[in-house]
Parts: C-alpha cells; structure tokens; sequence
C-alpha cells in the first residue's frame, strides 16, 4: 500500500487515532505467485491491519470455513501450533508497511474456489475473507432481452433493467434501442454500467447491440443481497438515534463538520480511484508494449482521513462505490439510518475538464457520470429516512440529475433541488453548488436562507498569513494559465476567493492563487482550510501537502454545509418530536437533542 504521507511509522500513528473504529471492509485481486505456476496468492498489504490488532510480529492461524465461503485469520493462542506471523516490508519512500500473505494452494482453493477478487472484513483481531467470483463463473445460462428509447421501457426504468441484469447476471443480453435514442445520456449510462459489471459489447449487422459477459473491465458486481428492496416504504426511524448518519464518498470534510452540527455518523465508505498520475507508464524499446506500474497507490487515503476525523464512527468501507460490498457484516450499521450524505464525484461535469478527455474516459471508464447508478442503489437498499446529495452547478441541469431525481420520486422521496453559493453564507469562496434534498418524513423543511455577509479573505486570510505563501510566478503552469486567461487570482483586498479545487498544490494552470502586485503566491494547508470554513481541529497531519489539498479542494464549505446541515437536523427532530409526542413516550423524548433555532 503506497500512499503519500508524512510519517513512516504511519499504521501505528492511525491506531493511535482510531480507538473506537470497530470494522473496516477492504477488497483484494488475488496474485500469481510467479509467470512459470498457476498458484496464487492473497498478500493483504494495508493500514487497517495494524488497526485491528494484526501488528508486525503477531501470530495468527487461518481456518477454512468451508468450500467457496472463505477463509478467517485469527489471533493464535498458545495452544495453536501451525501459525504465522505477521511481516513487513521497508520502502525508501514510504517506511515499513504491515503484511500478510496466504500461499496455501489448499486453502485457496477449498475456501475461495476460483475467485479473483476476495473481500475482507477487518474487525478487532480477526480478519474474515470471502470470495469474490469473476462474472462468467457467476452468471445465468439464459439471456435477456432490452428495449430502450420511447416505445421501451421508461427513463427511470433504466434502473429497474440494470438491477435486474446485476441481481440476475444473465450470460448475454440483446439490446435494441431507437436511433435517436442511442444518442442520448441515458443510453450512454446504461452501457457504461453494463460494460463495469463484466459485458462487452458487440454490434449486429441489423444495429442491435449484443453484450456478453465474460472478461470484463471489473470482476464484480455491487452486492446488497442482505438489503430488501424498499420502493414507497417508509423509512424505520430509529428515536434513540434520530441524527444516525451513513457518509459516502467523502474524504472526512463533511462528516467533520456534521458532527459538529450534533449527527452523528456511525458508517463512512471511501476509495479514493487510481488516476493517470498515479501510474507510471513504461515503453519496451524492442517491442514499443507499453507497461504500467502503480507509483502511488491512495485509495486508502481519504478512508483514513474520515476516519481520524470523525468521533463516532464506527465502520469505514473502504471500497469502490461501483463494487461495493454491503453484506450481513455490515447491516447493523446500516439500518434505520436518519440521514444519508454523499457527494458525486464532479470531475465530468465540471468545466476544468475538457470536452476530449470527458469521451476518453466513458470509453475506458475512468469516467465517473454513471456514478448517480451505484449511488441510487446504496440508496434503495438502506431506505435512509433522509438524504442530501451534493456536486457542481452544471450537474443540477444535466441528464444525469433528472434521472436521478426522477428515481428518487419514484420510489418514494420527496425532493427537492437547490444551487446554493458559500459566499452567501459567510463563506471565503464563490463556491456554487447543486444540491438535492430527499426525504421520506412528514415534516417541513426549507433550505437555508443567505447570511449577512461578514468574512473577508483578503482581510482574514491572506494578508494575515503572507509568510506562509511561496512565490510560484515563475512557475510554467502559471505562466500558461496567466497567457490563456485560466489562472484565476485571489486579487489584493477581495471579500471572496474563486472556488478552490483539489489539483491546486500541483501549481495547475487553473489554480486559485493570491496575487501581490505582479506575484502569484501559493498558500500552505491551513489558509486553505480556512477558505473552506475547516477549523484547525480537523487533522491533516499524516498527509503530504499534495493530498491534504485535495482532500480540502474537493470538500464542501462548512460555513455553507452547517447551515444546511441545521436545516436538515429541524426537519428530522421535529418528525422526531412529533412521532414521540404522539406516542406518549416522554423517556426517549427527553433524550432527544433539541430543535435547533
């Protein structure tokens, strides 16, 4: 696990900071051993070993639970005899990192039969490993045929197809569509999320389009098999914990900033992708093949982070949104949940990425504008009571916003759709925003309304703080960005800053900079924080400058966020009030928080 930090001895300065984490989830390809054998192996190389007990040096056993249903490490006892132990590894770049490996070819095969993939559930001094079968070995032998566009089947109803076709994992599909239709968003979302679940695709002479599962890009497929469906369904309200919170794809920010608010999250997921820059491309001078190698492995950066700042969590799924797991492990962390927060990713809506790169990546799917799919899913199958959702103005007018909401009507949320800007509430950047309100409780809620504005950042931030800023004017990236009019300046005596984005330590050509006289000047972490209404108790002490920036870059404004955040909570504790003063039960009302003002 290569992740750019600060401290060497980083696993132990986590535990240090994570005494009431009780499970993490993680999933793992299996390896070959060597190019000359069939064996495999299962290295777990993670942070979150240490975490749970499984430090350098311990002993532990594992035990075959039985054919395809896994594998569990335990701590041994002095009883055990065939045990191993925990080891490390030592890099120049990144100091030890906890692992274990297992190599037993008997092991493998009995408990994780052919599998590619395997999915661990971390909890304290036990590890439980499942597998995780590749599509092909896992689909029907039927197949199943689709017609989209305007005499097929409805525009929401593109999620009921693709539930079915990942719930049933049919081995090929026939799918027919109108012309003008295979053109639209819609079609190119449906096909990205069946080229994700393993189908490639292929065009008949007569245009219908026949996909195939087998070899795909991803080995697996979402699972929430442990969760009903609930269409229409009211939510169950859990009174004794009315503000229970499960956060997705958040570096920490915002879950920071709602407990502050009296939430209280309980369950996080983060996987921070691997990008273009994390890997290092490599051409064979003979043949011109060209090799990548992983130079920088994040995606557990953003899960520590949330979890070191957030006081009351208890799990953290650290895994793909696209793949992830919710099984019986999980479930009591899941249900009843009040509030649900999450932010989808941005980058392809946002103007910082041009129209080039936005079709590159649906084809090698590196592109995120299907994630609205995995996210309705999660949202289906934890019947949260509320949810807020949270990306750039453009997505509030996009194709993927109307389906999105539209599934949301559908199955029963009342919703609702807001821009809203930080420098209206206080805040030290522009910072415009889409949000949608969903909600299941008969209860008002109304969005939050602007602040008199106080803050300045010129004033407050910058000038306060210039001896922590380095001169970067000479810098190409700015140099291009001042020739094509993209730097963007934080000018001498502004009361609001451009809005900060996550590439900024990287000196971007698009970069949010202050500007003294004719100098451009980069701020360090904390004046960064400080844009984005982040006070200094949340810590980014384990992170490198570059990280620790994009997790800022990429959050929400807490000067924004607490006010929609205390509108959200009125809406909830007055269901809750309501429900318990009707119920006569006057123990549990006393325990409630009160209604915020």
């Amino acid at each position: 696990m290569c992740i750019e930090f600060k401290h060497n001895s980083l696993s132990k300065k986590i535990t240090d900071l994570l005494p009431n984490l009780e499970m993490a989830t993680k999933t793992l390809k299996l390896q070959s051993v060597s190019k000359k054998t069939n064996a495999r192996k299962l290295v777990i190389s993670t942070n979150w070993l240490d975490v749970f007990g499984f430090n350098k040096g311990t002993d532990v056993i594992e035990d075959v639970v039985g054919r395809n249903q896994g594998i569990e490490v335990l701590k041994a006892s002095i009883s055990d005899t065939k045990t191993k132990k925990v080891y490390s590894r030592s890099y120049k770049n990144r100091g030890d990192e906890t692992q274990m490996d297992i190599r037993s070819q008997a092991k493998l095969n009995m408990g994780l039969g052919d599998a590619v993939e395997a999915h661990i559930v971390f909890t304290k001094n036990k590890l439980s490993i499942s597998p995780i079968f590749a599509p092909e070995n896992r689909a029907i032998a039927s197949g199943l045929n689709i017609t989209l566009g305007e005499k097929g089947i409805s525009f929401t109803a593109i999620i009921d197809a693709l539930n079915t076709i990942r719930d049933k994992k049919f081995a090929k599909l026939v799918v027919e569509a109108d012309e003008s239709y295979k053109n639209s968003q819609e079609f190119t979302i449906f096909l990205m999320s069946i080229r994700r679940m393993g189908y490639s695709l292929e065009k008949t002479a007569s245009g219908s389009l026949v996909a195939v599962l087998g070899d795909g890009a991803v080995a697996s497929m979402a699972d929430y098999k442990h969760f009903p469906t609930f269409t229409n369904t009211p939510p169950k309200f859990d009174h004794k914990n009315p503000l229970g919170t499960f956060s997705v794809c958040t570096s920490g920010v915002d879950v920071y900033g709602i407990e502050k608010e009296g939430f209280n999250v309980s369950a996080a997921l983060d996987y921070r992708p691997i990008e273009e820059r994390d890997v290092k491309k490599t051409a064979c001078p003979e043949t011109g093949i060209i090799t990548r190698k992983l130079k920088s492995d994040k995606t557990e950066a953003g899960a520590i982070c949330t979890a070191i700042n957030a006081k009351s969590l208890k799990l953290i799924i650290n895994e793909d949104i696209y793949k992830a797991i919710l099984n019986q492990s999980t479930t009591k962390y899941l249900k009843n949940i009040s509030f649900f927060q999450a932010s989808l990713q941005c980058c392809d809506f946002s103007a910082m990425k041009n129209k080039a790169d936005r079709e590159r990546h649906i084809q090698d799917l590196s592109s995120t504008r299907d994630m609205i799919i995995p996210m309705l899913q999660i949202i289906e199958h934890i019947n949260p009571a509320t949810a807020l959702i949270e990306n750039v103005v453009p997505f509030a007018k996009s194709d993927e916003c109307a389906l999105f909401v539209d599934r949301l009507r559908m199955v029963g949320y009342t919703v609702s759709v807001k821009v809203l800007a930080a420098e209206d509430f206080n805040g030290y950047t522009k910072r415009p925003r889409c949000y949608i309100f969903a909600t299941k409780l008969e209860s008002s809620f109304n969005w939050p309304t602007p602040v008199k504005r106080t803050s300045h950042v010129w004033n407050d931030i910058i000038e306060p703080n210039q001896h922590l800023m380095r001169d970067i004017t000479h810098s190409k990236s700015v140099q291009k960005g001042i020739a094509i009019g993209r730097i963007r300046p934080i000018k001498q005596g502004s009361h609001v800053a451009p809005t900060v984005v996550k590439s900024a330590s990287r000196v971007t050509k698009d970069g949010v900079y202050p500007k003294i006289g004719d100098r451009y000047f980069m701020p360090n972490n904390d004046m960064f924080k400080m844009m984005m209404g982040i006070d200094e108790g949340f810590d980014l002490s384990l992170f490198s400058q570059e990280t620790g920036t994009e997790f800022i870059g990429q959050s929400v404004c807490l000067n924004l966020h607490k006010h929609i955040a205390t509108s959200i909570k009125k809406h909830i504790l007055e269901f809750a009030y309501k429900n318990l003063s009707n119920a006569k039960n006057t123990l549990m009302f006393n325990q409630l928080a009160p209604l915020p003002l």
